[in-house]
Order: structure tokens, then C-alpha cells, then sequence
């Protein structure tokens, strides 16, 4: 069975990218391009991922703030987040607490697959 990841990125050619990277490694994505879309996505379903991949810099919120309530809800608290950001300082996010990685971007595909895999226990 295929592990279930979802991604969280506006820009629309990078979302693109992972996804076409994560299904050629074997993975089921699914894909949001804004807060709003991924919250009611991952707060209202009982079909929750395996593993987050999440943009920090998205036009209507802020992915560290989704990466925290995600990990304070009880349904959703399990879940590996990574955050991925061309802006932020890996250790700032990775300092604060609660992503479980940082992806800097651009990115490596090799490494992105290889955090993704590293956080899936895989």
C-alpha cells in the first residue's frame, strides 16, 4: 500500500514538480495551493496523509501556523511535517518546535525524496 502525502505549495509549477517526483517514487498525493484549501482538506476528513509537505509562504496564511495546529489537533498530531520555504532559516523552523524537517528551496530531488522517506520511517 502506498503511503499518502499531501502538498501544500501556491506556486503552481513547483507543486507540479513534486507531485510528478513523488508518484514516479511510488507515493499517493494529493495537493492544496492555499491555507484555507488545505485546512477544511485536512481538518475535516478522516482520510488523513502519511506525511506533510508544506510551504511556509503561502498568499493566505503562514505554513508555520499550519504546521502548529496541525500538530496540536489529536487527529492530526502523528503526521511528519516538513516545511519548505526559499526564505526562512532551517534552523529558526526546526527550532520552533514543531516541523519535523525543513526543505530549503530550490531543492535537491534526491534530498526531498530522501526527507520524505527519512520522515516515513521508510
Amino acid at each position: 500500500m502506498s503511503k499518502n502525502i499531501h502538498v501544500v505549495e501556491d506556486d503552481e509549477s513547483i507543486c507540479e514538480i513534486v507531485e510528478l517526483i513523488l508518484r514516479e517514487e511510488g507515493f499517493s498525493v494529493e495537493t492544496s495551493s492555499s491555507a484555507t484549501e488545505f485546512s477544511n482538506s485536512i481538518f475535516s476528513s478522516h482520510d488523513v496523509p502519511d506525511l506533510i509537505l508544506l510551504d511556509i509562504m503561502l498568499p493566505d496564511g503562514d505554513g508555520r501556523k499550519l504546521c502548529e495546529m496541525v500538530k496540536q489537533s489529536d487527529s492530526t498530531s502523528q503526521i511528519p511535517v516538513i516545511l519548505m520555504s526559499a526564505h526562512a532559516n532551517s534552523a529558526e523552523v526546526i527550532k520552533d518546535g514543531y516541523a519535523d524537517a525543513f526543505i530549503s528551496k530550490p531543492f535537491d530531488i534526491y534530498y526531498l525524496v530522501n526527507e520524505v522517506r527519512r520522515n516515513l520511517r521508510m
